[in-house]
C-alpha cells in the first residue's frame, strides 16, 4: 500500500489518479481429442485489475467578499468527490495543494498580496486569522492546506465503499479583510485516488499447514466449495485441526475440491432418515453445524462393504481428511494431549453439538459425536464421544447415526 501511495503522490499533479484495469482471457492446455471416447478439459480465466477514479462536482469553487471589514469577513463552500471504483479492497482518497506553495496568489502578478494557509491546528470561522484560507471535512473545524509533498488522506477503506462512502466532501474557507488589496486569488488544490488490491482469500483448499509452525498457531479459510469459513488450528498432536465443525450440504463434490477421486453429491439438509446403512444424509444446524451418516462423511466409500481399515475418501475439502479412530487413531492422540472434556471443548473448540438418529436431533449442548475415518464391521465404525465431564476417543457406533465432522490437514 506504501508503494502504491507513494506511486500516487508522484502523480499528484492530476486532479484524479486512476489506476486502469484489464481483462485478460488465460487458456492452459489445449483441448485434443482423438476419438469420440476421449475428452481434455481447459480452465479459463478473467482477471479484472482493480480500478478507481474520483470526479468533482465543481472545477471551480469561487468565494465572494463584498464589503470586507478590518476584523475580515469569513466565507466558505464546498467540493464534493466522488469515488468510482471495483476494488473488493475499497480505496485511499488524498487532498493537498497542487504543489508545495498553499498560498492562494492575485492573477495580478504585480499584487505580492497572498491569502495564506500557515496557521497551525485547527481554527473555526470565527477564531480563522485574517487572510488566511483552510479545509475542513465537518464544515466547523479547519485546517491549513496540505502541501502536495504532505497528502492528507481523506479516507481509507479496506472494503468495497458504499454509496455513502463513494462521496467525499471538504468545505473551503477564507477570512479576508479590508487591508487586502481588490482582484481574484486563485490556487489549484486536487484529491487523488487509489485502488487497493482486492484481499487475497485463503482457502481450505490452498492451505500449506507448514505455515502455522507454532502450537496454538491459528487462521480462518474459506472453503472453496460454499463460502463457508473456518478457523484451523496447530495442536498439541502436531496435527492442524478444524476447530469448528463441517457444515457442507447440497453439493456435488469433485476430486478438484475434495478429498475425493470420484464426484460424490452431498444432499441437501434434511433431518429426515438416518436410519439405514449405505444411505445418503445430510443436516446443518444453524448453531452446532452439520450432521453426517458415515456413508456421507465418507463420500460413499465407508458402506457396509467396507470392514476394516479407513475410509479412502471424506467429505474433508481438498488437503483436508476425516482422522483415523481407534485406540491408536488420531482421536486417541489428540486426547492424551489435551485429556479432560474441558480442554477438547476449549482448545480444539470441540462442541456438545447432538447427533440425528431416526429423523430427530437428540442431546445437543449434552454429548458431542465426532466421525473418524476407520471402521470395525460392515455396520459400526469408530468416533469420539464427548461428555460434559468425560470424553471417549475410540467408540463404535452404528454407521446410519447424524455426527459431527472435523477435519484434519494432511
Amino acid at each position: 500500500m506504501a508503494k502504491n501511495a507513494e506511486k500516487m503522490k508522484a502523480a499528484g499533479v492530476f486532479l484524479a489518479f486512476t489506476m486502469l484495469g484489464a481483462i485478460t482471457f488465460s487458456f492452459f492446455s489445449p483441448i485434443v481429442k482423438s476419438n469420440a471416447a476421449d475428452s481434455a478439459e481447459t480452465k479459463v480465466s478473467a482477471v479484472v485489475n482493480p480500478v478507481a477514479s474520483v470526479t468533482l462536482d465543481t472545477e471551480n469553487l469561487a468565494l465572494t467578499y463584498d464589503i470586507p471589514t478590518p476584523e475580515g469577513v469569513f466565507d466558505s463552500g464546498t467540493v464534493t468527490a466522488t469515488v468510482s471504483t471495483n476494488s473488493t479492497g475499497g480505496y485511499e482518497l488524498y487532498f493537498s495543494s497542487i504543489d508545495n506553495d498553499t498560498d492562494m496568489e492575485n492573477t495580478d502578478s504585480s499584487i505580492t498580496d497572498v491569502i495564506a494557509s500557515d496557521f497551525s491546528g485547527s481554527v473555526t470561522s470565527s477564531t480563522m486569522g485574517a487572510n488566511k484560507w483552510g479545509y475542513s471535512t465537518d464544515g466547523t473545524d479547519y485546517l491549513k492546506i496540505p502541501a502536495l509533498s504532505n497528502q492528507v488522506t481523506l479516507r481509507n477503506l479496506d472494503h468495497f465503499p458504499s454509496t455513502a462512502e463513494k462521496t467525499n466532501v471538504v468545505h473551503i474557507g477564507a477570512k479576508v479583510n479590508s487591508t487586502l488589496k481588490a482582484g481574484t486569488y486563485a490556487k489549484s488544490v486536487i484529491f487523488s485516488v487509489i485502488a487497493h488490491e482486492p484481499p487475497v482469500t485463503l482457502t481450505m483448499q490452498t492451505f500449506d499447514k507448514s505455515t502455522l509452525t507454532n502450537v496454538g498457531d491459528s487462521i480462518e479459510l474459506e472453503d472453496e466449495r460454499d463460502g463457508n469459513t473456518y478457523t484451523v488450528k496447530k495442536l498439541a498432536d502436531g496435527n492442524v485441526w478444524m476447530t469448528e465443525n463441517l457444515r457442507i450440504a447440497n453439493k456435488t463434490i469433485t476430486s478438484s475440491d475434495s478429498n475425493v477421486s470420484s464426484d460424490f453429491t452431498i444432499p441437501a439438509s434434511s433431518v429426515s432418515g438416518f436410519n439405514a446403512y449405505d444411505t445418503n444424509n445430510a443436516y446443518v444446524d444453524s448453531t452446532y453445524g452439520g450432521y453426517y451418516t458415515f456413508y456421507t462423511a465418507t463420500a460413499g466409500t465407508g458402506g457396509s462393504s467396507l470392514t476394516s481399515g479407513n475410509a479412502s475418501s471424506d467429505i474433508c475439502p481438498k488437503g483436508w481428511r476425516l482422522p483415523t479412530g481407534g485406540s491408536s487413531g488420531e482421536f486417541q492422540t489428540l486426547y492424551n494431549n489435551y485429556n479432560s472434556s474441558a480442554l477438547m471443548q476449549g482448545i480444539p473448540n470441540l462442541s456438545l453439538s447432538g447427533y440425528v438418529y431416526y429423523g430427530s436431533v437428540g442431546n445437543q449442548g449434552g454429548y458431542g459425536f465426532y466421525w473418524s475415518s476407520t471402521v470395525s464391521s460392515a455396520s459400526v465404525a469408530y468416533y469420539l464421544y464427548l461428555l460434559s465431564s468425560n470424553v471417549y476417543p475410540a467408540n463404535l457406533n452404528d454407521k446410519f447415526h447424524g455426527f459431527s465432522v472435523r477435519c484434519v490437514a494432511q
